[in-house]
């Protein structure tokens, strides 16, 4: 069971009006709603701050956060920078994260190790991709042909793609928009998924 969420964009403000007590709802909300759903799960799919230098408020709200969850639940964290995010910030954070409950994911990396978890279906492999600008790409992947934000993607697509172990369920996380996307049963037809 997965529980996913993004943009969350803590440390706006609005109109010049705070708005740290709106996000704190927001945040326990979700903090809420895994105690109750149990996922084994939770997926932050980017743009966890609005901007690559929060304010230290902001920052201070989301680690209590963090610590919150991870004292209180089981739950596998997943996260990825966003293009309002800072992903040197969040390589920093990873450095020291319990790798075998959580993937933090900041700048582009050439190797997309994936976070593999295991049901009683067998493995699941996690990818997390960062957002990342086409120069960014262009100097991890070493190649110059990256143009575009399809490329970047696909770029990260196919690194991450190698490291799926034989049999694994694949899944995916991306800070994009997708076009052309697929539903599955149950879901309603899309034409783009944010």
């Amino acid at each position: 069971k997965i529980l996913h969420t993004a943009d969350l964009h803590l440390g706006r403000p609005f109109n010049g009006l705070s708005l740290e007590a709106d996000h704190q709802a927001v945040l326990d909300q979700i903090a809420q709603a895994i105690l109750h759903h149990r996922p084994e799960v939770f997926i932050i799919a980017g743009d966890i701050f609005d901007r690559p230098s929060p304010p230290v408020s902001a920052v201070r709200q989301f680690n209590t956060f963090l610590k919150q969850v991870a004292a209180e639940t089981g739950v596998a964290v997943v996260m990825i920078a966003g293009n309002h995010d800072s992903g040197d910030r969040f390589g920093a954070m990873s450095a020291f994260a319990d790798t075998a409950r959580a993937l933090i994911r900041g700048p582009l990396l050439a190797e997309e190790l994936p976070l593999v978890l295991h049901d009683a279906h067998g493995p699941v492999a996690i990818s997390a991709l960062p957002f990342g600008y086409e120069y960014a790409a262009r100097e991890c992947f070493a190649d110059p042909a990256i143009a575009t934000p399809e490329d970047v993607v696909r770029t990260q697509l196919s690194a991450a793609r190698r490291h799926v172990p034989d049999g694994a369920r694949w899944v995916v996380v991306a800070h994009a928009f997708v076009a052309g996307a697929s539903s599955s049963e149950g879901e309603r037809s899309l034409v783009r998924v944010g």
